[in-house]
């Protein structure tokens, strides 16, 4: 049952109490419940259930004043998010619907507002931790769930002539972290550096890893030569948080 609507009602404008005739209200309505007049196009909610003939709503009522009015109070919600719920048979269901559309919308937009600070964990869930944001730009790819953590991807980069001992790159993250990720550096090799085939003194590496960026090369003996930063590309990879 959706709607409790047994006997009527006496509402008076002003006033939060509501007065019932053959209604039995201790045992069928509860305190949070939903009270409209029929025709009045508004919802109140039930603040308490004081007898079986009286209930008080948490405004004064704003209608007309009126007694023998038809009535329904809607006890039946969704778990956890309070939506109200319809059933055949029921009457102000334009009432019923509005109020649950602009619950709806409420929700999503304390959810939706914010930016970063976002309460995306208050979205309703269908398992697991749903993607909330993702994007590309001139820097790469990143990935935003709910429960906080982010990666990005940076695009193939060819590298830069350090010294003898370094070619690089410096990646800007596409999207920041709250924290300083971890990044993992790949070398793309397609035809493969020789001098890296060949050399069992030269790695992959990351260095000066902050919240917005890193350096992503190659390091050797002292073997790289200005030619060489026009090699195989590099790309990184960075998995933290974003909240």
């Amino acid at each position: 049952m959706s709607q409790y609507k047994t006997g009527t009602v006496t509402v008076t404008n002003g006033s939060p109490t509501v007065t019932g005739s053959n209604t039995l209200w201790l045992a069928n309505v509860s305190a949070a419940d939903s009270f409209t007049i029929a025709g009045d196009g508004v919802m109140y909610d039930v603040a308490s259930v004081d007898s079986d003939t009286q209930v008080t709503l948490s405004a004064p009522y704003a209608g007309t004043t009126a007694s023998g009015a038809v009535y329904a109070i809607g006890t039946s919600f969704t778990v956890p998010d309070n939506f109200p719920e319809m059933s055949q048979g029921d009457i102000e269901t334009a009432t019923i619907f509005t109020r649950a559309m602009r619950k709806i919308q409420g929700k999503f937009s304390s959810i939706l507002t914010g930016g970063a600070s976002a309460n995306f964990t208050a979205m309703p869930q269908v398992g697991g931790d749903p993607i909330v944001e993702s994007g590309s730009n001139a820097d790469g790819e990143w990935t935003r769930w709910s429960d906080g953590k982010q990666t990005c991807e940076s695009p193939q980069t060819a590298m830069s002539f350090e010294n003898k001992a370094n070619i690089n790159f410096s990646w800007g993250y596409p999207a920041a972290f709250i924290s300083t990720p971890t990044v993992v550096p790949i070398l793309v090799y397609p035809d493969f550096y020789p001098k890296y085939r060949t050399t069992t003194t030269t790695l992959q590496y990351v260095r000066l890893i902050s919240t917005t960026g890193a350096i992503i090369g190659l390091a050797s003996d002292g073997m790289w030569i200005q030619a060489d930063a026009a090699g195989d590309p590099m790309q990184g990879l960075a998995s933290g948080r974003w909240k």
